[in-house]
This record gives C-alpha cells, sequence and structure tokens, in this order.
C-alpha cells in the first residue's frame, strides 16, 4: 500500500517532518495572469494512505514551478 510518503506530489513540512504539503490540486489561471498556475496546498500526514492521485518518485524542480 502506497503513502503519502512516496509520492511527488508530497513536500515535508518545515515545522512537524512527520507531516507534509500535498501539492497536487492546480488551478489554471487566466492568460493575463503573471502566474499560469495556483497551487492550492494541503497538510497531510506522511504516513496517510496515498490519494488516487498518486505518483511516486521525487518531484523535480520544473514540475513545482
Amino acid at each position: 500500500m502506497a503513502t503519502c510518503k512516496e509520492c511527488k506530489w508530497v513536500m515535508v513540512h518545515t515545522v512537524d517532518p512527520s507531516k507534509g504539503i500535498c501539492t497536487n490540486k492546480r488551478i489554471k489561471l487566466s492568460d493575463t495572469q503573471a502566474n499560469q498556475t495556483a497551487i492550492a496546498k494541503h497538510v497531510v500526514k506522511m504516513s496517510d494512505k496515498a490519494c488516487d492521485n498518486f505518483e511516486g518518485g521525487k518531484m523535480t524542480f520544473r514540475e513545482m514551478v
């Protein structure tokens, strides 16, 4: 069973290493905005069962932005 800890969309929380920040939900902004994408972050426990958006591995810097 995969966990949030193994998902590429989860980054370790800056204060509590047992928690993470899920960055999977992304919202497309209008073309007139300086940024094209907004990231809706939410806190998860690293040991939680992975959701349907699970992708294994680490996120690259290019995928973060």
